[in-house]
């Protein structure tokens, strides 16, 4: 690219292309699909690199500058020039995905922070590109968006070790002192508010459980604790009634009659039990390994049960009810047998999985079952632009989003507890003030007749 004119302009577009490519990379996780390249939105791209973008991105991926995700993750197919992925956040549009090759990152070729006074035109790029994903603009969850643009990450010995830690599990990309230089100073804080469950995402939601000691609100040396929700999904799911729809999700008022068809069903009403008292887990535990304990090669753990009311719940049941033990166990001894493939025998393994966790919930919990089988099939798709199998998931996130919104981070503002940000079913706050906003978020679950709990202080 050298030694035409513009060079500079493509350069310095370049050099905002990787700084949004490192910026995203805060949460990153080692053994997760595609987990360290990064969406990138060809506007974006565009914003960046001009009208000629695609000229550029194939010298850098030409010359190993960029790396490009070729594998589809839903069909296995690879694509030439780079794998469409579905909307970031719900947004219209699909797009690909980057990352920078390994061989650029690393201690001894660390980032750096190059100072540079930007112009209008710049200024006007950047925050363009940091409210393309804010469509909702509800009060309380604008409040929470701008706070979370201010958090930053303790730099401290023992920061840097937690960082290194990651580094060491591949959860991270960054050595310590570029991770968080970059954590406190990127120019690149998106903080979209997503089009399904109207929740609110950031560095801060996406950031390692290891960092979350180390973040702070800015200016105030604080330490912040969470107030979370208990097992919050079975929970949420468990709750919703008629009322609960017309208030935080009207636009899903066809599920209401679902909803008050299956209220005195006895089977319904012992999931909800199971759910309030925080056994749902270990009683999809106990009936799994009943069941399929002979064919494991160990018995279920209470966290790999949480799979099962997943899959339980929120997978596409048609699919699901097209296949059958015998004809999946049956190709995984085949791939055992003669591919020997790893990847190929870890998909017949997790489909296998995933069927035996669905007809699991499907017979301890039927009535539920039924119930979340005329959801996915509500037309949906005004409001829902994910598969309509995700109807349930879109009318508990958004019931649970708007809780949180607009009536807990409400309560705790108008309480004077003013630094605040959410980490989706938990408020994050300062020690000082977990007393006081702990107090108010049970108040208010109390006066919606929720049995929610909270998780007891560690």
């Amino acid at each position: 690219m050298t030694g035409k004119p513009g060079t500079s302009k493509i350069t310095t577009g370049v050099c905002y292309l990787y700084s949004y490519l490192i910026a995203g990379g805060f949460g990153v996780g080692g053994n997760n699909f595609g987990a360290d390249y990064r969406q990138v939105h060809s506007d974006v791209v565009r914003s960046f690199l001009g009208n000629s973008y695609t000229k550029c991105l194939d010298i850098l991926l030409e010359r190993g500058y960029l790396e490009r995700l070729a594998v589809s993750e839903h069909t296995g197919e690879v694509k030439e020039k780079g794998a469409y992925t579905p909307p970031i956040y719900g947004m219209t549009g699909k797009s690909k995905q980057f990352r920078i090759p390994a061989a650029l990152l690393g201690e001894d070729k660390k980032y750096k922070i190059i100072q540079q006074r930007l112009g209008k035109a710049d200024q006007n790029k950047f925050a363009a590109i940091e409210n393309r994903v804010t469509a909702i603009t509800e009060t309380y969850r604008l409040y929470v968006r701008e706070q979370m643009k201010t958090m930053v990450l303790l730099d401290s010995p023992e920061s840097r070790q937690a960082v290194d830690s990651l580094g060491l599990e591949g959860r991270v990309r960054e050595p310590a002192e570029n991770f968080l230089e970059l954590f406190n100073y990127s120019p690149f804080n998106e903080v979209p508010i997503d089009l399904f469950g109207h929740r609110v995402h950031s560095r801060v939601v996406n950031l390692p459980r290891l960092l979350r000691p180390y973040l702070r609100f800015p200016d105030d040396d604080s330490p912040l604790v969470e107030i979370d929700l208990v097992n919050s999904q079975p929970a949420i799911l468990a709750s919703i009634t008629p009322a609960l729809i017309k208030r935080f999700a009207p636009e899903c008022k066809a599920a209401i009659p679902l909803f008050k068809a299956v209220q005195g069903d006895e089977n319904y009403q012992r999931y909800q039990q199971l759910c309030f008292d925080k056994t749902i887990y270990e009683t999809l535990q106990k009936s799994f390994n009943e069941t399929y304990g002979e064919h494991l090669r160990k018995p279920l753990t209470r966290d790999d049960a949480k799979d099962v009311f997943y899959a339980g719940s929120f997978s596409d049941y048609e699919y699901l009810e097209t296949e059958t033990l015998a004809h999946l166990s049956g190709e995984l001894h085949e791939v055992l047998q003669f591919d020997q493939d790893e990847q190929a025998i870890q998909k017949c393994e997790e489909r296998l999985h995933g069927l035996r966790c669905y007809l699991i919930f499907k017979k301890e919990f039927p009535a539920v079952h039924s119930l979340f089988r005329q959801l996915k099939a509500l037309d949906w798709s005004a409001i829902n632009r994910g598969e309509p199998h995700s109807n349930n998931c879109l009318l508990a996130q958004r019931i649970e989003s708007n809780l949180i919104y607009t009536v807990l981070v409400k309560s705790v503002l108008e309480a004077g507890i003013s630094q605040v940000v959410t980490i989706h079913d938990a408020l994050l706050v300062r020690r000082q003030d977990e007393k006081r906003a702990r107090a108010l978020v049970e108040q208010e679950l109390r006066k919606l007749n929720l049995k929610l709990k909270l998780k007891q202080k560690s």
